[in-house]
């Protein structure tokens, strides 16, 4: 595989499977066949509506992990906040990507239903905030306010509530993407209680491509357990696309099998066939809702035993089925200067809207990028969506190495 990265099953929850492929093959079959022509003298014609079917067959060879594994270490999960983009447009296909400010109903400092100017001495009656969960399962509310003057550097707690500026009422204008962001930056990392479970950073926008809009949290304790489903927003009395886009925690491991709730432990080869085996077998995506409003009623609590997992937009999601694929090849077309090749992304290009120059490998996403589930905007390029059909693990001469075909099909929306 190109700079040693190897190819990554993309499970609905956020975890990735890497397998090291001796051979990759893409298959396409486009729909077209041409029948003769009555009485025109043996002349062919057929019709071509632009249908195909394809497949992707990937052979290699499974062993076990080795003492010095790229998962023998702990890592912590993490989850992001893009203040720059709203969520509903990086996640449906019906509008152009835009900006979450733009769409935020404040007037004066209160939303167009309210009475109330919201500010951090009546945090409570907040219209718009957000819950973070930790590692332990504990929830924090951060609510959205205006202030009496600037947006920048207005964050903080008061009588128990955790607030950040977004909006200054007395010049009427909201804070920019930039000065929001940093709002949840200083009270993340400075808050003594905060500061013990996350800590935040800033990012530039995938989306955007603005500096210092995204934020990614990092929960404090290493471990699987620390995946969430949260930042969990809750928005009353507001149009849709008026959340910031954000990204549920995600991609935390344990160091060794003592983390019962680990997904990615040292394993041999037997143990990830037997996992791959199961999941294929009993594939599980799995999402419970939890539609109320109010956050007085607990939307925190485990469901049937399973670990917290909340999906910021529709109610508890969690599962292990397998989305997409990610695979890397070698491109001389978008290497840098001092390089002959550049990793990036195999991506599956559909769509009406897609031009020549969108379709080829000046358009490929480096192969370290993040997929991103979602349809019709940038996630195209992220790698290729669809589910694996068929898989054939077998164990060679009795050796703990098992080879493997397994043949993904790529679907853009499935049912």
């Amino acid at each position: 595989m190109p700079q040693n990265i190897p190819i990554r099953l993309v499970h609905v929850d956020g975890n990735l499977t890497e397998i090291m492929a001796t051979s990759v093959a893409l298959d396409i079959e486009r729909k077209v066949g041409g029948i003769s022509i009555p009485y025109a003298g043996g002349t062919r014609g057929g019709f071509d509506l632009n249908r195909s079917s394809a497949s992707i067959i990937i052979e290699g060879i499974i062993s076990d992990d080795d003492i010095i594994s790229t998962y023998s270490s702990a890592v912590a999960s993490s989850a992001i906040i893009d203040f720059s983009v709203s969520h509903y447009s990086v996640t449906t296909d019906e509008v152009a990507l835009e900006s979450w400010l733009s769409e935020l109903r404040i007037a004066n400092g209160m939303t167009l239903t309210g009475t109330t100017r919201i500010t951090s001495s009546n945090a409570t009656d907040a219209r718009q905030f957000f819950h973070l969960i930790d590692y332990d399962g504990e929830s924090y509310r951060i609510n959205m306010v205006s202030n009496n003057g600037a947006v920048a550097n207005h964050q903080g707690i008061s009588s128990g509530n955790y607030f950040i500026g977004i909006y200054n009422h007395a010049s009427a204008v909201a804070g920019t993407s930039v000065e929001i962001a940093d709002n949840l930056f200083d009270l993340i990392n400075n808050d003594s209680v905060l500061q013990t479970k996350f800590t935040a950073t800033k990012e530039t926008s995938a989306f955007t491509g603005e500096a210092n809009t995204q934020i990614r949290i990092t929960q404090a304790t290493k471990g699987s357990n620390g995946d969430k489903n949260a930042p969990i927003f809750t928005v009353i009395s507001q149009p849709v696309g008026t959340t910031p886009y954000h990204a549920v925690f995600t991609g935390g491991r344990g160091a060794s099998a003592a983390d019962s709730d680990d997904y990615w432990v040292q394993k041999s080869a037997g143990d990830k066939v037997m996992d791959l085996f199961g999941i294929l077998n009993n594939s599980e995506n799995s999402r419970m809702k939890t539609f109320s409003p109010f956050p007085q009623i607990n939307l925190l609590k485990d469901v049937s035993g399973f670990n917290n997992k909340l999906d910021s937009k529709f109610g508890t999601k969690f599962g292990d089925y397998i989305i997409a694929i990610q695979i890397p090849f070698n491109s001389m077309a978008t290497a840098g200067a001092s390089e002959k090749y550049s990793a990036r992304n195999f991506y599956m290009p559909t769509g009406a809207s897609h031009f020549a120059w969108e379709k080829g490998a000046t358009k490929s996403e480096p192969a370290t990028t993040e997929f991103k589930d979602t349809w019709g905007k940038s996630g195209d390029y992220t790698g290729i969506k669809g589910a694996v059909q068929k898989a054939t693990f077998t164990q060679l001469g009795g050796e703990p190495v098992f080879s493997f075909t397994i043949v993904f099909v790529p679907i853009d929306l499935i049912w």
